[in-house]
């Protein structure tokens, strides 16, 4: 039964004509692998999945899929950070259940999970408004956030220590429970960043009180394991900055050098506006304060006779 889990999302894969959409919040390499093999290069390709930093470090997921997907035509990474959903959709044909892409789960393991995959249409259950508002909550990923959440990886102290790779899956629900999701809609409210890592450790007598307010909320929602050297906190939250869609939206409006206000006007018509007291000006600016500390090398501020004016360095992005 286990093997045939992983047999069964095979076959249906090699049957694939127009779209195959593979969702999970853990991928291992060798099993997309495995997958994109019988998939032909003429269908479109979506694999969505989550990148927690501390779940890459146990080796639960593997960040070596991007360059597998990169060197795949009409393939695309997304990264949704609060995923649970294990949903795979080829054509009209769906599969959900419990399983991730894993061996384990998949049975191509010696000692498999006991994992369920349903058959069900693509029309049903509303299933259409679940990809709907899964992409809507995703970030693409290109070379420039796998880079960086490599380095961050590397940056972190073993907390948790090599797994051997039979027992890995083992660890998951203990990291995901360790671990809180950043929300889709989430901006921060830290004023002055640098704020961020003296409240981190601990150091709020040297806070206003309203910087020890906007600190202990950000925190809350970063929720970034204690003991990290500055150069990893920093590393970390740009990572998660990263995987904000909000923060993405306004990422690719910044193709284009934009001026204060016009970056004001598009955040706006964002979800964000719908945030409670949320005021364009004041949390734009602070995102840009965010954004020359915490990803110092993706943008540059240029002054203007008239208006600040922000320029996303060039980067080699797929």
């Amino acid at each position: 039964m286990h093997f045939l889990l992983g047999e069964q999302l095979v076959s249906l894969c090699v049957e694939a004509i127009n779209e195959v959409v593979l969702v999970a919040p853990f991928v291992k390499e060798h099993v997309l692998k495995r997958l994109l093999d019988c998939i032909s290069h003429e269908v479109r390709v979506k694999v969505v999945t989550r990148w927690n930093l501390y779940e890459i470090q146990a080796g639960v997921s593997d960040l070596s899929i991007w360059p597998l997907i990169r060197a795949r035509e009409n393939t695309s990474l997304f990264l949704c950070s609060h995923l649970h959903a294990k949903y795979f959709r080829i054509d009209g044909s769906c599969l959900i259940g419990s399983a991730n892409m894993t061996g384990k789960a998949l049975g191509w393991n010696k000692t498999p999970n006991l994992e369920l995959l349903v058959s069900i249409e693509y029309q049903s259950q509303n299933l259409p408004g679940f990809e709907q508002e899964l992409f809507a909550n995703s970030v693409i990923v290109n070379e420039f956030v796998y880079q960086h959440t490599k380095e961050a990886v590397a940056a972190l102290p073993v907390l948790i220590g090599s797994i051997e790779s039979e027992k890995q899956e083992s660890a998951e629900a203990e990291i995901a429970e360790s671990i809180q999701m950043l929300p889709a809609y989430w901006l921060p409210a830290t004023r002055f960043p640098e704020n961020l890592y003296k409240a981190y450790c601990g150091k709020q007598d040297e806070l206003t009180g309203a910087s020890k307010a906007s600190t202990e909320s950000d925190l809350s929602f970063l929720s970034i394991p204690p003991g990290l050297s500055n150069t990893a906190f920093n590393l970390l939250v740009g990572a998660m900055l990263l995987q904000s869609p909000i923060v993405s939206e306004i990422d690719s409006f910044l193709t284009l050098p934009r001026r204060f206000g016009a970056v004001t006007t598009f955040m706006k018509a964002l979800p964000c506006a719908d945030i409670p007291d949320f005021e364009a000006s004041h949390s734009w600016q602070t995102l840009i304060r965010w954004f020359m500390l915490f990803l110092p090398n993706r943008y540059s501020r240029v002054q203007s006779p008239y208006s600040e004016v922000l320029v996303k360095n060039e980067q080699n992005e797929k």
